[in-house]
């Protein structure tokens, strides 16, 4: 396999991981772009802060994304996009249905929801930094939140 057919691999498995959403409060998360409402917090068990959130291999963190709407929508859905080094991928979630991952759909302007996703990071993912952007997407397919949070695959 080509190197560069592997690094879109690494980015692949890692959104796999799941939108690693790590983290809690840290000034290390940027919004990206939300259009129709704001990132409040962002939480994920078994992680610790610091210029990277990492992520250990072999364990099944949560991610709680709390998020205020300023729209009204019957559907949110979640898109993950990596980026490795300067290979950027989109990774298909499992289940992109926010409102059934936690999300009362439809959201409403004004109140404040949480959404939450389970991962798992198996043992084999590769030790790699990604820049991960994480998008809630309402009906209209505009970003209700964009959260970029930079992670890293540890032993």
């Amino acid at each position: 396999m080509g190197s560069k057919k592997v690094v879109i691999s690494v980015v692949y498995l890692i959104l796999v991981l799941g939108i690693s959403l790590c983290l809690a409060n840290s000034g290390n998360i940027k919004d990206c772009g939300s259009e129709t409402g704001q990132i409040v917090k962002i939480e994920l068990t078994d992680s610790e802060g610091g210029d990277r959130f990492p992520i250990k291999q072999g364990t099944n963190p949560s991610i709680l994304v709390t998020f205020k709407s300023n729209t009204y929508s019957k559907t949110l859905n979640a898109v993950a996009i990596g980026t490795v080094g300067s290979n950027k991928g989109k990774y298909n979630l499992r289940n992109p249905n926010a409102c059934e991952l936690g999300v009362t759909c439809p959201i409403n302007s004004g109140n404040t929801y949480n959404y939450t996703l389970n991962l798992f990071v198996i043992k084999s993912y590769p030790l790699v930094k990604i820049d991960l952007e994480l998008h809630l997407k309402d009906e209209n397919d505009k970003d209700v939140i964009c959260a970029l949070i930079p992670v890293e695959i540890v032993p």
